[in-house]
């Protein structure tokens, strides 16, 4: 009696026998697989419904023009150069010039080249130039991580596919490219989160947790209406900022390396609108005497400057680098790599008179 009782125990947690079906790792690729289809359609339906900048001029804006201007740069463009002030000083009587910034805080090489792609067929040959913005932090290739989100889908293969590319900015770009939710995850974020501070800053002013600050602070920056990189003037102690300021600079100088694959990015945004014969301007904005005899004293400093006497050299491409002493005094810039809002058009008239030496008849 007990053996049969034990017995009927035993079949009763006796392991059954797994149905018949698909076998478990096919289950998961299925799985694995509409993870992947649901978060990447979902990130390029956001990336879809987020309207983008346009980063290459159209047919129409160019239309009417005899010659229109391009300028690839980042904050030094947007500091230095005033488009429409520069256009003006290039046309006169029966010449017609027009031009456009595509510009981006912290761009450097790899957005320039993409600029250069997605503009390419768009400029006219022999009619159109190109004026892009280089220094040595524009070609640093140790700055790995730098605003990758705003590279288009259509730039992204080949920037992922430039020589010496770490692995790990192939990967960003190329998913940037398939997911605009990710690629413009930082856009995103800036209008996001402003509207999260203002709730958070009405709450706590409401539940008292918040009030003035005990320590104000040394310095304050107030930049020009509608433009984040030209100030307008710093109020408080400008000795205290120029001393956090420098110090930065100072720490990141010698970290710059040159001749990798950002100065490859340059050199095949060169090539490819030198084969549209599109004259091309590479142009320094300059910077403080200060920061300059720091450049100058780090490695990098060579290299960069053997690489732009050595694309200066090709057919159609001109270098501009050294300017008047009245324009590279320490006080044209704020924050000894910008130009103060009053610089910018005593340089945009001084960098138009070099343009118009080339600007094809």
């Amino acid at each position: 009696m007990h053996s049969s009782t034990s017995s009927s125990s035993a079949a009763l947690v006796e392991p059954q026998a797994a149905p018949a079906g698909a076998p478990f790792f096919g289950r998961a690729l299925v799985l694995l697989a509409i993870a992947a289809l649901v978060a990447v359609g979902g990130g390029h339906l956001a990336g879809r419904l987020h309207p983008p900048q346009a980063l290459a001029p159209s047919a129409q804006e160019i239309r009417g023009s005899d010659h229109f201007v391009v300028l690839f740069g980042n904050s030094h463009f947007e500091a230095g150069v005033l488009p429409d002030r520069l256009a003006s000083d290039l046309s006169r009587d029966g010449r017609k010039v027009r031009a456009h910034a595509f510009t981006g805080g912290g761009w450097d090489a790899l957005h320039y080249f993409m600029l250069g792609l997605l503009s390419q067929n768009v400029l006219r040959p022999d009619r159109d130039l190109a004026v892009i913005e280089v220094c040595p932090s524009t070609l640093d290739d140790a700055a790995d991580h730098n605003r990758l989100g705003t590279i288009r889908p259509e730039a992204a293969l080949p920037v992922a596919m430039l020589s010496g590319a770490p692995i790990e900015l192939r990967l960003d770009v190329l998913l940037g490219g398939i997911a605009g939710l990710y690629r413009y995850r930082a856009s995103l974020q800036s209008t996001m989160l402003p509207r999260l501070e203002r709730v958070a800053s009405h709450l706590g002013e409401r539940l008292h947790l918040a009030g003035e600050l005990r320590v104000a602070p040394k310095f304050e920056l107030v930049t020009m209406p509608g433009m984040d990189f030209v100030i307008r003037e710093i109020r408080g102690d400008r000795l205290a900022f120029q001393r956090a300021s420098r110090a930065v600079l100072a720490d990141g100088a010698p970290k710059i390396k040159v001749g990798g694959y950002k100065l490859a990015a340059l050199e095949r945004t060169v090539e490819l609108l030198r084969r549209r014969r599109i004259e091309v301007w590479l142009v320094e904005t300059g910077t403080s005497s200060w920061y300059d005899a720091q450049l100058r004293s780090v490695p990098a400093w060579g290299v960069y400057k053997d690489a732009m006497r050595r694309l200066a050299a090709l057919p159609g491409v001109h270098y501009a680098a050294d300017w008047p002493a009245d324009l590279s005094a320490d006080a044209e810039f704020w924050d000894d790599t910008h130009r103060v809002g009053t610089s910018a058009p005593r340089f945009t008239d001084e960098l138009a008179k070099r343009i118009a030496t080339s600007l094809p008849e």
